[in-house]
C-alpha cells in the first residue's frame, strides 16, 4: 500500500517505507504503568505519514534508514494521520548493507 492511499478507515496497513524522523521518546502514564513514547515521520514516494512508536521500538526505527511494517492500524488525531501498532503487526528495520530485523508487538 502507498501512503498516499491511507485513509483514517483503512486497516492492516502494510507499507514500506524511508524513516524521516524520529523524535525524542517521552515517558506516559498507561494502565500498565509508565511506558515511552516516541513519535516518527516516515514516507514513501506518495506522501509522508507519522508512525507512533512504543518502547523498545523507538530504538529500532531511530537506526533504521528503512521500515516495513505489516498489519498497522490508523488513527487521526488532529486531522493528521499515524500508524500504530498492534499485537499482530510486524516491523521489519533495514539499514544500508545489513541484515533486517523484524520484531512483533
Amino acid at each position: 500500500m502507498d501512503i498516499s492511499d491511507i485513509t483514517k478507515d483503512s486497516e492492516s496497513v502494510s507499507v514500506s517505507a524511508h524513516v524521516v524522523e524520529v523524535g525524542e521518546p517521552r515517558t506516559i502514564n498507561t494502565k500498565f504503568g509508565p511506558r515511552d513514547v516516541a513519535d516518527a515521520v516516515i514516507e514513501d514516494k506518495t506522501g509522508r505519514i507519522n508512525l507512533t512508536l512504543w518502547q523498545e521500538k523507538i530504538d529500532e526505527v531511530k537506526n533504521a534508514k528503512k521500515v516495513e511494517i505489516e498489519n498497522a492500524y490508523v488513527r487521526e488525531w488532529n486531522n493528521n494521520l499515524s500508524l500504530n501498532f498492534s499485537k499482530n503487526s510486524t516491523l521489519k528495520c533495514v539499514n544500508d548493507g545489513e541484515d533486517e530485523k523484524e520484531t512483533t508487538e
